[in-house]
């Protein structure tokens, strides 16, 4: 039985430098093929999740059909794949998660909490070899000032309904549909022609469950629509009893606010490089694909509002995570990787 070895490594700066500083690094030696070893580090207990991209994958926060490991304390792991997907041209997509925290429960084990730190383009499992291969993720976090205020959301849902209320008629009849940011999502107060008025929640989590041969198309937040405060017998129940719909088109134009935070950090670091004098590394890596974007977290922190009526406003945050390389079977043209001793 084929065996898929890794060895996952967190992009990590050292006492004293900066993220960015730290990655800005990192991208020249992915350049050169000199690496500072002082700039990452094995990451241990990652959840590996290997998942078939077979067409029967659904969303959600792990795929729901997949192969996984969780790495050694040497950021090793192994996964196992079963011989008759070598034989049928199957391909697969990895996703690592990096422990971020326990949650303690009363008389029982606590909950791992993860998030996304890597995802690679699909690739054929008949290309699995036997060399370990190298797996980087270098997590961002984004500044809460840079977070994204309930106007520009708005404006999103505004699309989402219009795009909607072509094939609902219910929708139609909408008056308002205002989204605030909360400490815990983004909350909707909702009112029809009718006067009929409520609030649900939205809850947004990153989407790296959904099988897609373009990563960019992958750069998704999931919603769930809790907390519906409406009554059953009004049209305003019959909406949100829609709530599939709903979600779907929801995440699908907050595909608008992702790829925007990833091009910020893509930005962020240019410009660390530019300071350098090496921005034309990172461009190289750029066009020959040896990198992916993947949100990591939703975050809503509050921030000081400024102007004529001075307080403070929760605005909606997403922290990214690089991944290197981009294709972990393969290793594209260009990138360059440390050197392994087993």
């Amino acid at each position: 039985m084929p065996i898929f070895k890794g060895l996952i490594q967190e992009v990590k700066p050292p006492d004293g430098v900066t993220v960015e500083q730290n990655l800005a690094g990192f991208f020249k030696g992915a350049f050169i093929g000199n690496f500072s070893s002082t700039s990452f580090v094995p990451l241990a207990n990652a959840k590996i999740h290997l998942a078939v991209e077979r067409g029967i994958l659904g969303g959600g926060f792990f795929p729901q059909l997949s192969l996984e490991a969780d790495s050694r304390a040497d950021g090793r792991f192994e996964i196992e794949i079963p011989e008759p997907l070598t034989r049928q041209d199957a391909k697969g997509f990895m996703v690592a998660y990096k422990q971020v925290g326990l949650l303690p429960r009363p008389n029982a084990a606590p909950i791992r909490l993860f998030e996304p730190i890597y995802r690679s383009e699909p690739f054929k499992l008949a290309d699995i070899g036997e060399e370990r291969v190298q797996i980087f993720g270098a997590p961002v976090k984004t500044a809460d000032e840079q977070g994204i205020k309930a106007a520009a959301i708005n404006a999103q849902i505004d699309a989402a309904l219009a795009e909607l209320a072509e094939e609902n008629e219910d929708l139609k009849k909408l008056k308002e549909l205002n989204a605030r940011i909360i400490s815990s999502g983004l909350r909707f107060d909702i009112e029809a022609a009718a006067r009929t008025r409520g609030t649900f929640d939205l809850q947004l989590s990153p989407n790296t469950g959904a099988s897609a041969a373009d990563l960019d198309d992958d750069f998704l937040l999931r919603a769930k629509v809790v907390n519906v405060d409406i009554s059953k017998a009004s049209i305003l129940g019959r909406i949100c009893r829609s709530r599939t719909k709903l979600e779907a088109a929801i995440s699908k134009q907050a595909k608008t606010f992702t790829k925007a935070f990833g091009e910020g950090a893509v930005d962020t670091i240019r410009a660390t490089l530019a300071a350098q004098g090496a921005e034309g590394q990172l461009a190289v890596l750029l066009v020959n694909g040896c990198f992916s974007l993947t949100a990591s977290a939703v975050r809503f922190p509050q921030i000081d509002r400024p102007g004529p009526l001075p307080g403070k406003e929760h605005v909606m945050v997403l922290d990214v995570s690089f991944g290197y390389p981009r294709q972990p079977v393969k290793t594209p043209f260009g990138c360059k990787l440390p050197e392994l001793e087993e």
